[in-house]
């Protein structure tokens, strides 16, 4: 069991467990290191100052959901300063838009005859799909949140609405100015091999540091393809579980194969912006 997990999410976006239950299941299941990347907010990492796990190491992230030449792409930043005044200056701005889709969601389901009052979102947190899906979920409309999306919320369903548009390139440069590397994520929902390829090496020239290498959803096949990428391109190889708790049951805490030997590289890519 490997004790690297670099990819995981808290209730201040949209996993189901809050910091401190996260921090205390990765201790309980032996890993020794991991990252805190909710979605477009640092809220959990402020959280976690007053947790007390002396034996595991927390590095602060975010994952934002950007675009690049028509495709969605999900950026990770590690080693950042939850404290940096542009991030987080950048996260308001992005939550508030975040909510905004919320809303627009809302619309299109009261439309088909499901009646959600915006005041049942969660306040204070990156809201988002998952979210709604939980409620739809609850009210016994959907059987789980993979049926919610197929059926109101995933893309071509009748209440998607398209997300918040930030160029992949510009979140590099986010995550630089907060003093952290950025590295690609599950390159394997980007498109095909040569589709993925194609944009880590377009990003590879704007400034990526690492690409997501070890994934939940990766085959053998994934799994060497991405660290060829990383070889070819000079960049750091780094994995996680994307761990959401009961958001994602499929994905335990703990069982993802990450070797430890990621941890000094990507820190020194991170070094290099501070």
């Amino acid at each position: 069991m490997t004790k690297t997990d670099l990819h995981t999410h808290t209730t201040a976006s949209d996993g189901s467990l809050s910091p401190s239950e996260l921090t205390a299941l990765a201790a309980q299941v032996g890993l020794t290191c991991i990252a805190i990347t909710d979605h477009d907010t640092v809220k959990g990492l402020r959280a976690i100052k007053a947790l007390s796990q002396p034996a595991l190491e927390i590095i602060p992230g975010i994952e934002l959901s950007t675009t690049f030449e028509g495709r969605t792409v999900h950026v990770l930043g590690y080693h950042i300063d939850p404290g940096d005044r542009a991030l987080n200056a950048f996260i308001n701005d992005r939550q508030s838009r975040r909510r905004l889709r919320a809303v627009k969601i809302l619309d299109r389901l009261r439309a088909l005859g499901i009646d959600i009052s915006p005041d049942e979102l969660p306040s204070g947190s990156a809201v988002g799909r998952p979210h709604i899906g939980s409620i739809l979920v609850k009210r016994g409309i959907c059987v789980s949140i993979s049926d919610a999306f197929e059926r109101f919320l995933s893309k071509g369903a009748p209440a998607y609405v398209p997300p918040l548009s930030l160029d992949a390139r510009e979140a590099i440069s986010i995550i630089h100015d907060a003093h952290g590397a950025a590295v690609l994520a599950h390159l394997n929902q980007i498109g095909t091999m040569e589709q993925s390829g194609a944009v880590c090496e377009a990003l590879h020239r704007s400034g990526l540091d690492g690409v997501e290498c070890y994934y939940s959803t990766y085959d053998d096949k994934w799994n060497k393809f991405c660290l060829s990428l990383a070889a070819a391109y000079g960049l750091a190889a780094t994995g996680g579980s994307d761990f959401h708790g009961s958001r994602k049951p499929d994905i335990k805490l703990g069982e993802l194969y990450v070797p430890d030997s990621v941890l000094a590289p990507l820190r020194q890519r991170a070094q290099r912006y501070k």
